[in-house]
């Protein structure tokens, strides 16, 4: 009996073990199965055979810098308003490593209220107000001096998507508390136009032969109406490195045809993002400019 009893429970652990294996799934290391919510997108990705186990490749290659020099100027401009009382003089220099910095002087103005100076990927004019995109954003207060620099390393290695740069007066904290801001506070006085002289790190560019869909890379590829690729639909549990494969390009050239998107310094995607494929969509690879 005793022996019999033993046969009956191992041959009951087996049975539960198998099935276990259907109960509780193939584990944390599958990868996640497309997320259809491309409504709006071109077509449906296909999905792949047979691979869903396969863990995502995050070896993410280095971000190529251009060849300039240290303190070779790629802008000059005046940002200068329409009635000429508020100007500043700003030009960008290379710091030779792949990253830039602006240089700001002759600040001028007879507005008796603090003042910000920024870079924006969209083509401002006066009375515009935020632009989300913007970066390399700095203050002073009422009758004060701009910072002597401004960091724009956050613009990477090819700031030419920015397309203006401009004053703003920004309010205090005082007419904030009291209601009393300005009409015209927090919106742009002055704007110049940025004409760059920055080589492309990617002269020619194109994207490669494009993939069907794999894991981590489901995505839908959207084209314009001559089947050029414009944009990619991200879809659940994409990749950076592996979409980046997808489309016969590096991942340093994905993040370059997106500037600002979130990936720069992590390799998830987010889910129902338009990342862009045009290199002449760099400046508009963001949000809807003005706020």
């Amino acid at each position: 009996m005793g022996a019999r009893a033993t046969g009956v429970a191992v041959a009951a652990l087996v049975t539960f073990a198998l099935a276990g294996c259907s109960v509780f799934g193939a584990g944390h290391g599958a990868a996640p199965a497309p997320h259809p919510r491309d409504a709006h997108a071109s077509a449906r990705p296909s999905q792949p055979a047979a691979q869903a186990t396969t863990a995502p490749d995050t070896t993410v290659d280095e971000h190529e810098h251009t060849s300039l020099p240290s303190g070779t100027v790629v802008v000059e401009t005046d940002v200068t308003s329409p009635s000429g009382d508020t100007s500043a003089h700003v030009r960008v220099v290379s710091d030779g490593d792949g990253t830039f910095t602006a240089e700001l002087s002759g600040f001028r103005t007879t507005v008796s209220q603090p003042m910000s100076l920024e870079f924006r990927p969209s083509v401002a004019h006066q009375g515009d107000g935020y632009d989300f995109g913007a970066i390399g954003l700095v203050q002073w207060g009422a009758g004060g001096q701009p910072p002597i620099v401004d960091d724009l390393s956050e613009a990477g290695n090819d700031p030419s998507f920015l397309r203006s740069v401009v004053l703003v007066p920004v309010n205090t904290d005082a007419e904030a508390a009291t209601n009393t801001i300005p009409s015209w506070a927090n919106h742009v006085l002055a704007a110049a136009p940025l004409t760059w002289h920055v080589p492309s790190p990617y002269p020619g560019f194109h994207l490669g032969t494009i993939a069907p869909a794999v894991p981590y890379a489901y995505g839908t590829i959207v084209r314009d109406a001559s089947g050029t690729p414009m944009q990619y639909f991200v879809a659940h549990g994409d990749r950076a490195v592996t979409v980046a494969k997808r489309l016969g390009i590096t991942v340093a050239q994905l993040r370059w045809l997106n500037p600002q998107s979130g990936f720069h310094d992590r390799d998830w995607l987010d889910e129902g993002d338009l990342l862009n494929l045009d290199p002449n969509g760099r400046s508009s690879a963001f949000y809807p400019a003005q706020g």
